[in-house]
């Protein structure tokens, strides 16, 4: 039986003693976090979708002056444009606690709407459920945010490729597909109407691969994706990874690596 299907929803007045310790242990991790890097975002909500704690960063990002004010609050309470968004955030908790899956997405608006000039660009916000496996319950959701300008090495190219991110607030369940990261960048790529040829040299630049990618090379990594998904030529690949949600994703390998995520403390139970 999959170990998924045990998993139970469990609100705050109803946590065991075990519970309550494994969420005080999330807390700590988050407060943590800010003595690695101060920049990082990163917070807490309950299965309600009410924050519990957030990095000081967050609070800073959602108009906040100091991170203990978020306690309580929903995201359509945050002083910021956020909250025009708050019902569809709420949808997609309940996505995330009932399937137990981590959900992404991205938005420029959101940096926009608080004016910061330091975080002025596109964000990457990711969601997962927070579940104590002692006790199979799941016990609230994690939340982190990156901002895309932080590609290292690949903004100058990308920037240079004069190519354009979608600005969602929809759901992205993109992880739902096995795919290698390899197949990742390279789907990114076909996506954005780039050539094999076109592909390859990014990549090669991206790797700093002593031996080029080879266009032959990419053209398998996209068979391989195509096999995974059931399709058979160029345009069916395309028409199902946008419906996917592939169309405002963004590799992990593009982004900066953040220090003390919530992730590293557990190892969430995925519905694949």
């Amino acid at each position: 039986m999959d170990k998924h299907l045990s998993l139970k929803i469990v609100k705050k007045q109803d946590f065991t003693a075990d519970d309550q310790s494994f969420v005080n242990q999330v807390i700590n991790v988050i407060n943590n976090s800010e003595l690695i890097n101060p920049n990082k975002a990163m917070g807490f909500k309950d299965v309600d979708s009410i924050h519990v704690c957030c990095t000081s960063s967050y609070a800073n990002l959602v108009g906040l002056l100091d991170k203990s004010s978020i306690k309580g609050l929903r995201d359509h309470d945050l002083p910021c444009e956020i909250f025009e968004f708050g019902d569809e955030y709420r949808k997609q908790d309940k996505t995330i606690l009932k399937n137990t899956i981590e959900c992404g997405y991205y938005s420029d608006e959101f940096f926009e709407a608080n004016n910061f000039a330091t975080h002025r660009g596109y964000l990457k916000i990711s969601k997962y459920p927070i579940i104590n496996q002692t006790s199979n319950h799941i016990l609230g959701i994690g939340y982190e945010v990156d901002n895309i300008f932080l590609f290292n090495p690949a903004k100058k190219i990308i920037k240079d490729s004069k190519i354009k991110f979608s600005s969602s607030h929809r759901m992205n369940l993109v992880d739902k597909v096995s795919l290698s990261e390899m197949e990742k960048q390279v789907i990114y790529w076909f996506l954005q109407n780039l050539s094999d040829t076109e592909t390859a040299k990014i990549i090669s630049t991206i790797q700093k691969k002593a031996k080029p990618m080879s266009e032959r090379t990419v053209q398998a990594h996209l068979n391989n994706v195509k096999t995974k998904l059931g399709v058979y030529n160029r345009q069916e690949l395309h028409d199902i990874l946008l419906e996917l949600g592939y169309g405002t994703f963004i590799p992990e390998s593009f982004f900066i690596k953040q220090t003390m995520s919530i992730r590293e403390f557990q190892t969430p139970i995925y519905n694949n």
